[in-house]
C-alpha cells in the first residue's frame, strides 16, 4: 500500500491502494464499494479545506458455494483452507473435518468456513437427511429423519403409494416387525428395541429402499 500526498493552498490530494474482503468503505463513510476499481473520496483536512483522495481498491472474495451430494458435501473453493461446522450446534467446529469435502455420519445441517485470498467467509447451511441409505429406488424426494434416532423417526416417501410394506430387522436378519400401509406418503415409525444398528426395508412392489438405522 503506497500513499502519495500533495498540499496546495491548505488543500491536499493523495492517492493510495487498499485490499479489502467483500467490500470497502471510503474514509469519509459516504460510499461502500464491492467491486475492484479506482475511486475518489473527499473529506475536510485539518486546515478546513478539501482533502481529495484517489483510492485504488482491490476486492477479494470467497467462493462459499457448496455442492450437495448428500451425505457428501463439497466446497467449490480451491486453493483455500476449510473448516466444516455443525449448524445445529451453533456452528460448532467438527473436529478433524478440514478438507474440501465432508461426508456426514448423521443427519443434520452443515456449513463450511472457508479462508481464501486472505479473506474468511462461511457458506449457507446444507441439510443432510439421507445418512444410512444403502439402497434407494424412490428418488431424491425420499427423506428419513432423524438418523441416528432415540427410537422414533419419520419418513417422507415423496408421493403417495398405494401399498407400502415396511420391515425392520437387526444385522443378524432377525425380524423386529413387519407393517403394511395403504395410500400413504408420510410414515411415523419407531425402533422398540435395544440400542444398535438395524436395517429398515420399504417395498412398494415397484420400488425398494434399505436404510441403515442407528438407535442411540
Amino acid at each position: 500500500v503506497m500513499t502519495i500526498s500533495v498540499t496546495i493552498n491548505n488543500s491536499s490530494k493523495s492517492s493510495f491502494s487498499v485490499i479489502a474482503c467483500d467490500s470497502y468503505t471510503v474514509p469519509s463513510g459516504d460510499e461502500t464499494y464491492a467491486v475492484s476499481g479506482t475511486y475518489m473520496d473527499t473529506i475536510p483536512n485539518m486546515a478546513g479545506c478539501d482533502s481529495v483522495m484517489t483510492i485504488t481498491v482491490t476486492i477479494n472474495t470467497v467462493d462459499t458455494m457448496v455442492t450437495d451430494s448428500s451425505p457428501t458435501l463439497m466446497a467449490h473453493a480451491i486453493d483455500a483452507t476449510y473448516q466444516w461446522l455443525n449448524c445445529d450446534s451453533g456452528y460448532a467446529v467438527i473436529p478433524g473435518e478440514t478438507g474440501q469435502s465432508f461426508t456426514a455420519t448423521a443427519n443434520g445441517s452443515y456449513a463450511v468456513e472457508i479462508t481464501q485470498n486472505g479473506c474468511t467467509d462461511t457458506s449457507a447451511c446444507v441439510s443432510v437427511v439421507n445418512v444410512g441409505i444403502v439402497e434407494n429406488d424412490f428418488g431424491n424426494k425420499f427423506l428419513v429423519y432423524p438418523n441416528p434416532t432415540n427410537g422414533n423417526f419419520s419418513i417422507d416417501m415423496g408421493e403417495v403409494y398405494p401399498v407400502l410394506v415396511v420391515s425392520l430387522s437387526d444385522l443378524s436378519g432377525k425380524m423386529i416387525y413387519g407393517l403394511q400401509y395403504r395410500q400413504s406418503r408420510f410414515l411415523n415409525l419407531d425402533i422398540n428395541a435395544a440400542a444398535g444398528i438395524y436395517l429398515l426395508t420399504i417395498d412398494s412392489g415397484r420400488d425398494k429402499t434399505v436404510i441403515r438405522m442407528i438407535k442411540n
